[in-house]
């Protein structure tokens, strides 16, 4: 999860209309092609593909994270401008399970993204339908 498409731009090669994919009022979680640059700037996060699942926040308390990490601006300015913090997002959690709180323990059960033509079928997930670019749907298994 990142800030904004401000903050997703550095990471992600963004096609026309992307950036206001990500900012639909259902804030879908979107697959784009990273840049050279992604791997360093976050070490450890989708290590050896060519993707990255982008979203931003739509939660109050995401809101309060990335505000809290532009060191409570005032005004709504700080929204728009780019912020160098990105969190990983997971819903790895099994049902009836224990929290899953750890890299070891989130990695082995969470979804893995697909992406399928339009037309080839919904998928299934946890959460909402997901719209990549290029007229991909993206979902989980």
């Amino acid at each position: 999860m990142l800030a904004n498409a401000s903050s997703a731009a550095p990471l992600v090669q963004m096609g026309v209309g992307e950036p206001g994919l990500l900012t639909l009022s259902t804030r879908p979680a979107i697959l784009l092609r990273k840049r050279s640059s992604c791997d360093a700037a976050l070490p450890g996060v989708a290590p050896g593909l060519a993707w990255l699942g982008v979203m931003l926040p739509y939660t109050p308390v995401q809101f309060l994270l990335f505000h809290e990490a532009a060191k409570r601006p005032a005004g709504m300015g700080w929204l728009e401008r780019a912020q160098d913090l990105a969190l990983v997002m997971t819903s790895a959690n099994p049902g009836g399970e224990p929290l899953v709180v750890g890299n070891s323990e989130a990695l082995p059960c969470g979804t893995r993204p697909t992406r399928q033509p339009p037309g080839a079928g919904a998928g299934r997930r946890r959460s909402r339908h997901r719209w990549g670019g290029l007229g991909w749907r993206v979902v989980a298994r």
